[in-house]
């Protein structure tokens, strides 16, 4: 288990690192091509960095947790929750800093009904979360009950053999 548990950890630590080293180059992409839109684009994502941080930690905690099994599993569906309510909110702040340059008008729609998006995606995350769990448990339960049939089964099996030879 500590094994699985290291290397989960370190594939999230290699992760955050790509995305630090992805930033950092379009940092220099953009001190390249002098650009308002690329320099607006570069100001939001490094304005963001601490978000971007916190939705990955809290996915990977989620999965973390999900990963740990029952009865662990329990905590992943809130972790999972927060951070796609903030994905979410993220997605729109971005939507709206595109619109600004496209001026579709649909940046100002979405950011006022930003909360509501977050909120509706947090219930939606929660919920289907337990639905998951619930689900994973079941075909557990059943996967345990069919092997223990089979036991038994062989156990059967293996009595008849040997009433057959004595």
């Amino acid at each position: 288990m500590v094994r699985n548990s290291t290397s989960f950890i370190m594939s999230w630590v290699y992760g955050i690192i790509l995305i630090i080293i992805l930033i950092f180059l379009i940092n220099i992409v953009s001190y390249f091509i002098p650009n308002p839109i690329s320099k607006d684009l570069v100001g939001f994502i490094n304005g963001n960095i601490i978000l971007i941080i916190i939705i990955s930690f809290l996915f990977f905690l989620g999965s973390f947790f999900y990963f740990m099994g029952f009865p662990i599993d329990l905590a992943f569906p809130p972790f999972d929750a927060v951070g796609g309510a903030l994905l979410v909110y993220f997605i729109i702040n971005l939507i709206v800093l595109i619109d600004k340059y496209l001026v579709t008008g649909i940046g100002n729609i979405l950011q006022a009904y930003s909360y509501i998006f977050s909120i509706i995606i947090f219930f939606i995350v929660i919920i289907f979360g337990y639905i998951s769990i619930l689900q994973h448990q079941s075909r557990r339960m059943r996967h345990h009950n069919l092997k223990r049939d089979d036991d038994m089964h062989d156990r059967k099996v293996v009595r008849r053999t040997i009433r057959r030879t004595y």
